[in-house]
């Protein structure tokens, strides 16, 4: 029941910060993200992922490294961005995680970004995982299969 009310308290939330984004719509111009009430992106570099929210199919996708110099202020921006958009008329919500490599403060980051994913499960939204590690990366697949066991998230990993 606790987690059913966190849940629901995690969407209210999200709503109103939807509400928020359609009277203020400046988050293109202080954060480097694009935004369109349909879309959150944002090209990757050296030292961070290429992030694309699509919420035409529902589907929030990380690829590259990330490895940010300020991975509180990167992250944040993409929580930010995605509790703004995140909110569908659908029930499916798609997160591709395709990471080369994390470092320790972008691992925690993603732990929050999964959880926004439990937070919609556990509100009767089907969410799916997929996430794609390096083939010799077995600690990665063990770490990601074990989060996602322990989240009660269904998922598929896949070695690439």
């Amino acid at each position: 029941k606790l987690k059913e009310m966190m849940a629901f308290n995690e969407l209210l939330t999200i709503k109103t910060l939807i509400e928020l984004a359609r009277r203020t719509d400046n988050l293109n111009k202080s954060t480097g993200y694009n935004t369109n009430m349909e879309t959150l992106s944002k090209k990757g570099n050296d030292l961070n992922p290429d992030v694309l929210f699509d919420q035409n199919t529902s589907t929030l996708t990380m690829k590259g490294k990330s490895i940010p110099l300020n991975s509180q202020a990167f992250f944040a921006t993409l929580l930010i961005g995605w509790n703004l958009i995140a909110i569908t008329q659908t029930d499916h919500e798609f997160f591709d995680i395709d990471l080369q490599y994390l470092n320790g403060q972008s691992i925690r980051s993603l732990l929050e970004i999964l959880s926004k994913f439990q937070a919609l499960s556990l509100a009767g939204n089907n969410v799916n995982v997929s996430w794609s590690v390096p083939k010799d990366a077995d600690d990665i697949a063990d770490l990601s299969s074990s989060v996602l066991n322990r989240m009660n998230l269904p998922y598929q990993i896949h070695l690439n």
